[in-house]
């Protein structure tokens, strides 16, 4: 009988690694998640980079850490001791600090080069979430938003100290965060990169007769703001049938029917979908969000010359893709919005029509007797 090997000592870890880790790190940050990002100011970017100054840069002397202090413009030292709050008993200034100061004229942009990417106020589906109102009808709850607009911001981090060896402190600590040529800091759960751009000013100065060495860094920030205002939040109908007269349709509408009758190549085939859409003679726009998801594999059109096919506001070149003989799949609760250019005959209803099928549910053709589309005997696998 062989021997079996037995794990008889247990080690005890006090924090994840690896895989457990990333999965611990997903669920921190979506504990209390929105499905839409944290709102980003300039006031929460300059607040986020002084901590990252206080905390990353942290240079201490005798025990004690140096604290860090912000100056809203770059006036020159000298003139801003003038009016300093932090002396000694003897109204000296007190020394040994950190310095913040943003230039106040904050530059387009580059966090995408110089590209200019995204014209007007169009907005990108974040999330859709379905709920019911009191009379137990679905709809659909959109969570929208503006792309963030680039800012690039310039701050210079300076140390002021009378002992020489915190220049070196500083300036040590200036190329350990930035031996990887860039940075990053969090303002409110944003990641956000910053390059060294230079480092320099080891003047010895003067006031009062005292002695003090200053030395900076410029720091490039590559930000991104979000104001509260760039959100949206729509409500929509759910809806497979969009306004039609019930004798002629005379009216705009969009109709799924699921089921539809096919002559399959074997015994097992998906669960056929065709979707027609029907312009009145004055519309030429359709939308609506489809509760199914649906394998787009044939496209007819009657009186149309040519269209625009969007899926979440995704310009998708539908007739291109399946020219190539491929498929292409909207899921489930996707909004699809499509736009006919141009009439063959004024007077004649415009048709689109997608063919396709539901690859979630298979149709076995012996156990429902030829083509018996009921779905009684539906075969529902995950494909």
């Amino acid at each position: 009988m062989g021997s079996i090997n037995f794990k008889n000592k247990l080690v005890l870890r006090d924090k994840s690694y690896g895989l457990e880790r990333r999965q611990n790190l997903t669920k921190e940050e979506l504990s209390n998640s929105s499905p839409l990002p944290n709102p980003v100011t300039y006031e929460d970017i300059d607040e986020a980079f002084k901590k990252w100054v206080e905390d990353e840069l942290d240079i201490s002397y005798e025990g004690k850490k140096l604290p860090t202090y912000t100056l809203f413009s770059n006036q020159r030292f000298s003139e801003y001791l003038q009016m300093w709050e932090h002396v000694d008993e003897k109204k000296n200034p007190v020394l040994n600090f950190k310095t913040v100061t943003r230039e106040s004229n904050p530059q387009t942009g580059t966090i995408n080069d110089v590209t200019k990417n995204i014209p007007g106020e169009q907005t990108f589906l974040m999330k859709r979430v379905e709920a019911r109102d009191k009379n137990d009808r679905k709809y659909y709850i959109d969570y929208r938003m503006k792309q963030p607009l680039g800012v690039d911001f310039r701050y210079i981090v300076s140390v002021m100290t009378n002992k020489y060896e915190l220049l070196n402190q500083f300036n040590q600590a200036i190329q350990e965060k930035f031996k990887a040529i860039t940075a990053y800091f969090r303002p409110k759960g944003h990641f956000m990169s910053m390059n060294l751009e230079s480092v320099s000013d080891e003047s010895v100065y003067n006031i009062d007769d005292r002695q003090f060495y200053s030395q900076s860094a410029s720091i490039l920030v590559k930000a991104y703001i979000i104001p509260e205002d760039y959100f949206v939040v729509e409500e929509k109908p759910a809806m497979r049938i969009l306004g039609f007269d019930m004798e002629e349709r005379k009216e705009t509408y969009a109709d799924i029917e699921e089921g539809a009758i096919v002559c399959p190549e074997n015994d097992f085939y998906y669960k056929p979908i065709t979707v027609t859409m029907s312009f009145a003679p004055c519309d030429d726009k359709i939308k609506f969000v489809i509760d199914t998801n649906f394998t787009i594999k044939e496209i007819e059109y009657e009186n149309v010359f040519s269209f625009v096919f969007k899926v979440n506001d995704e310009i998708i070149n539908i007739k291109e893709i399946i020219s190539r003989g491929e498929t292409f799949t909207v899921k489930e609760n996707d909004e699809i919005k499509i736009k006919k250019l141009g009439k063959k005959n004024s007077v004649k209803t415009a048709m689109i029509i997608l063919k396709g099928y539901n690859k979630d549910v298979v149709y076995d053709i012996k156990k429902n007797d030829g083509y018996n589309q009921t779905g009684e005997d539906i075969i529902v696998e995950n494909i």
